[in-house]
Parts: C-alpha cells; sequence; structure tokens
C-alpha cells in the first residue's frame, strides 16, 4: 500500500463511503473501526507515538496513554507501556481506559475466549499463566510451549516432569487438562467440517515412538 511504500509524515482521519472527511484528519497514526464502533488512534508523545480509543462521531473514549493499544475483544483490550529501566509490559483496559489488569506481562493474548494467556521471559524463555478478565489465576501452575490457537480455546503445552524433561499436554480454556502432561510432543490441528457446519479439531501426539490422534473438538466443556 502507499502508507507501507514510504515513511508517512501527514495526519490520518476518517471518511465515509462517499469520500466525506467524518472525522478530521487529526491523528499521527490510526487504524480500522471494529464492530464494537472503536478504532486506536495514535497521537505523538515527547518519544513515540501513544495510542488511545475513538468513538465513530471522533469523540475519544480511552485517552492516548499507551505505548501500543489492540482492539476489544469482550471488555478487555491488551495494551503496554514502557515501565522502569525502558522494558516494555503488557496489560489490559477496560472500555473507560481503566488498567484493569496492570501493564506487567512481556507477552500478553487477547480474550477470544472466558480467559487468555499471559507470558513471562527470563533467559530467552517464556512461561506462561492462564488468566481470567480480573487477572485471576485459572491454571494453578505455569506452562511453557504455548500452541494456543485453536478454535476452542484449547492450548498445547508443556511442564517439565522430576527429571527435567519436557511433557506436552492439552488445557482448555476454562483451565482442565484435557490431555494429560505425558507425551514427547503434542500438537493441535483444526479444520472446518462442511458437513456438520462446525470445526473439527484434534490433537495429534508422540510418546515412546507411538503416534496417537485425539478428538478435542468438545472436550473440557
Amino acid at each position: 500500500t502507499l502508507r507501507d511504500a514510504y515513511e508517512f509524515r501527514g495526519k490520518f482521519g476518517y471518511i465515509a463511503p462517499d469520500g466525506r472527511i467524518v472525522i478530521p484528519v487529526q491523528f499521527d497514526d490510526a487504524r480500522d473501526f471494529a464492530q464494537d464502533g472503536l478504532a486506536p488512534v495514535g497521537i505523538q508523545g515527547k518519544y513515540y507515538v501513544k495510542w488511545g480509543f475513538i468513538d465513530k462521531s471522533g469523540r475519544q473514549v480511552v485517552p492516548c496513554n499507551f505505548y501500543s493499544a489492540e482492539e476489544f475483544l469482550g471488555d478487555r483490550a491488551v495494551v503496554s507501556k514502557v515501565v522502569a529501566g525502558g522494558k516494555l509490559a503488557y496489560g489490559y483496559i477496560d472500555r473507560s481506559g481503566k488498567e484493569v489488569i496492570p501493564c506487567q506481562f512481556d507477552m500478553a493474548s487477547g480474550f477470544r475466549f472466558a480467559n487468555t494467556w499471559v507470558g513471562m521471559e527470563q533467559d530467552g524463555e517464556y512461561t506462561y499463566t492462564l488468566i481470567g478478565p480480573n487477572g485471576e489465576t485459572v491454571l494453578p501452575f505455569r506452562v511453557g510451549d504455548l500452541q494456543d490457537g485453536g478454535k476452542y480455546g484449547h492450548a498445547a503445552a508443556s511442564i517439565s516432569d522430576a527429571a527435567g524433561r519436557k511433557r506436552f499436554g492439552i488445557v482448555a480454556n476454562n483451565g482442565k487438562v484435557i490431555l494429560p502432561f505425558e507425551y514427547d510432543h503434542i500438537a493441535i490441528f483444526s479444520e472446518w467440517d462442511a458437513a456438520n457446519n462446525r470445526w473439527q479439531e484434534s490433537a495429534m501426539g508422540t510418546k515412546d515412538g507411538q503416534n496417537f490422534s485425539f478428538d478435542i473438538s468438545r472436550r473440557g466443556e
């Protein structure tokens, strides 16, 4: 696109389908409106663009106070701030802009389901915690090697056993372990089942040289 072709130095606003300017050209960066009627916009601060949200009238509903801001999923949006030591930390705001889960994580995913994953990094390795919309811990232990792209909210992950070996299993979005952490490796695969008009989700695992396949579409409910 033209915006990707070179460094854009102008301002951003919004137009209607007929070309009328409906929100004046005034922002240093801007993204599309989501289905909830809010759009992330950025205003240049002293060192970097700071992000907030506007509604379709152009009213600032969340002040531009954040280093980054993703669209709202449910009533939470992932944001980031520069914290002590110049480190970037992620957390969550509600639709009033209140930081309901403080910016403290090295990684944070949106609330596509009732709960979501956050991560902390140490020596190049990430470990992850499953939390609820107010920051409450849903899974009582941390995991590694997270694969959380399941269509039903399931996630493949690993923990270490007493010998320090990685053991893989699958956790549902409610924190229930639906495949125990006893496999050498596990991956989740999703494909559209046109005959039944739903996603078919499977897990493929290996253990002691044997391959296993599981239908996990409805597990954990």
